[in-house]
């Protein structure tokens, strides 16, 4: 799935940093994210989507300023 989205942007990041990204973005989003923030931190369902909505948004963010910094 996330291969997919970010097909068009492999050629930007490159290969490795894709495929870490899109490690990074499995971790982030998976199951037991889900699980950790539930049942350890005892967020609730909309805390928890926000949280994750938050990471994915960082992960993101911070692959794209690299990539920026890379091409300075």
């Amino acid at each position: 799935m996330f291969r997919t989205a970010l097909a068009d942007e492999r050629r930007l990041f490159g290969d490795k940093a894709c495929e870490q990204l899109v490690r990074e973005l499995s971790v982030a989003t998976g199951t037991d994210a889900m699980i950790a923030l539930l049942d350890v931190a005892g967020a609730d369902r909309e805390i928890a989507r926000a949280t994750i909505a938050h990471m994915v948004d960082a992960l993101v963010s911070g692959s794209l300023g690299k990539t920026k910094s890379v091409d300075r």
